[in-house]
C-alpha cells in the first residue's frame, strides 16, 4: 500500500507499507519517504493472539525484537458502541478499471465534517480496514485518519483520499497485488534476539 499525507499547510509525507498474509499471520514493512536507519517489521498472529516488533539497527548493526501480547484491535465497521462522530456510507453508480479490477465508487461522510472516497473492489478478499487497524495497533487503538470506516463496505479498497475538514488529507492505494504463498522472509525472525514480553500488559 502505497500513502501521500497532506496536511492542512500543503506539507505532503509519502511512504509505503507492504504485506503480506499467510493464514493465520500478517506482516507489515513500513516504509516513509523520510529514510530512518532502522528497518521496522511487525508480525501479527492472531492464533497467538501475539504482536513480534522486529528491529534492524543498520547503523549499530543490531537486529532485535520483541514478541508481546497484542493489543485490542479497533476495527470501525466492527464497534457496537455509538461512535462520537456518525458516518454516511453510500455506494455509488459510478465504476472504473484499477490494474484489471473493476471498482465501484463509495462515498463515506462524517458529522465532523471529514470525507472518504474509495473505489472498492469484490475480486479481492483483504479487509483493507481490518489491516490497517493492526498496523495502527502500535497506537492503543486509537483511531488514525488512515484507519477509515471502510470495514463497513463490501469489499476491498483499491484506492481512497480521506480528507479532513481543514484540508488535510490521505490518498492510499493497493500495488502490486500478488495472489498466493508469500515468501517465508516476511515471518522469519531468523538473526533477531527476540525478548519475550507477552507476560507484561502494555495496552489497556
Amino acid at each position: 500500500m502505497k500513502f501521500t499525507n497532506k496536511d492542512a499547510k500543503g506539507k505532503t509525507t509519502t511512504g509505503e507499507i507492504k504485506s503480506a498474509y499467510d493464514e493465520y499471520k500478517m506482516a507489515t514493512i513500513p516504509l516513509f519517504s523520510d529514510e530512518t536507519e532502522k528497518n521496522i517489521r511487525s508480525i501479527f498472529d492472531v492464533r497467538e493472539n501475539t504482536m513480534t516488533m522486529l528491529i534492524d539497527d543498520l547503523k549499530k548493526k543490531k537486529k532485535s525484537g520483541m514478541v508481546m501480547r497484542m493489543p485490542k484491535i479497533s476495527v470501525s465497521g466492527n464497534k457496537t458502541e455509538t461512535p462520537a462522530v456518525s458516518v454516511s456510507i453510500q455506494k455509488t453508480a459510478e465504476t472504473k478499471i484499477i490494474d484489471g479490477f473493476k471498482c465501484n465508487k463509495w462515498v463515506l461522510t462524517y458529522s465532523d465534517g471529514a470525507k472518504c472516497e474509495a473505489w472498492v473492489t469484490k475480486d479481492i478478499t483483504i479487509n483493507t480496514s481490518e489491516a490497517l487497524s493492526y498496523f495502527t495497533a502500535g497506537m492503543k487503538g486509537k483511531k488514525s485518519s488512515i484507519n477509515t470506516d471502510c470495514a463497513n463496505i463490501d469489499g476491498c479498497a483499491l484506492e481512497s483520499t480521506y480528507t479532513t475538514k481543514d484540508g488535510s488529507s490521505v490518498f492510499m492505494k493497493l500495488t502490486d497485488i500478488k495472489k498466493g504463498k508469500p515468501a517465508p522472509a516476511f515471518f522469519s525472525e531468523d538473526g533477531y534476539q527476540v525478548m519475550d514480553v507477552t507476560g507484561v500488559e502494555f495496552f489497556r
